[in-house]
Formats: C-alpha cells, sequence, structure tokens
C-alpha cells in the first residue's frame, strides 16, 4: 500500500525522534535515496544540537499534484523550538516526479531552518566576570 504525503512526513520526523535511520530513510524522496544511504541521513540527522523531543504538523501547502511543503514545528532537547519546511515529492522512480507514485520527504529541505519560534535562553553572567 502506497502512503499518503501526510504518513511519509509523520513517519520522517517520528523516525528521526526515535532515531530509526533504515525507517526514516525508507520515507525519503527517492531521487535523494538514489545516491545517498541511511549513513548518508544519519550523518545529517543525528547531532547533539539536533536532539528531536517531540514535533508538530502546523501544516501544509498543496504546490503541485507531486509536491507538498510542509511546515513542521520542532522541539529540541536543548529546549529550542524551531519551524522548517519539509518538501514532499510524489515519484515513481528518481528524477521521475508522478502523481501514481511513492511519496517522500526531501531531507535537505528539512536542513533548511524555516524559523526559530522560541530559542534556548543564554547564560547570565556572572557579575564578577569581565567583558574582554
Amino acid at each position: 500500500m502506497k502512503s499518503t504525503a501526510d504518513q511519509a512526513v509523520n513517519k520522517f520526523f517520528q523516525s528521526w525522534k526515535d532515531q530509526k535511520w533504515e525507517e526514516m530513510f525508507e520515507v525519503c524522496q527517492k531521487t535523494w535515496g538514489y545516491t545517498k544511504t541511511k549513513e548518508d541521513l544519519k550523518e545529517h540527522f543525528e547531532s547533539p544540537d539536533w536532539k528531536l523531543k517531540d514535533f508538530n504538523v502546523a501544516g501544509f501547502t498543496n504546490v503541485s499534484n507531486v509536491k507538498r511543503s510542509f511546515i513542521v514545528e520542532l522541539s529540541f532537547a536543548d529546549g529550542r523550538i524551531e519551524r522548517h519546511t519539509a518538501i514532499v515529492i510524489c515519484e515513481s522512480a528518481p528524477y521521475t516526479p508522478a502523481a501514481y507514485g511513492d511519496w517522500g520527504v526531501n531531507p535537505i529541505s528539512v536542513l533548511k531552518n524555516f524559523g526559530t519560534i522560541k530559542s534556548r535562553p543564554k547564560p547570565k553572567q556572572k557579575a564578577n566576570e569581565s567583558k574582554k
């Protein structure tokens, strides 16, 4: 059974949260996965700065019958909350967009920060510390 764009984006982020790289790779865009591996995916997304605590799909736009743009709010372990765009493409094969294909998330689109909603507070400087 083919997945919908919604299912692909939810599985992508749930797999990232659970650090299940193989499952995450399975819902990547075919074109991206054609030249990449799950190890490449892990290298991009497994970082102490990118430890995903939770996510919320805030909405999407139908760009065309083979492309959707999802807005996803990401909560990280360090307290940051960021908004990212996830582009989801339907393809029958790598480099072949098709309305009757499989939906997959383009991982690079997620790495481009859409904008921070709330940042982790900076540590306060102690009164006896001088600025250099």
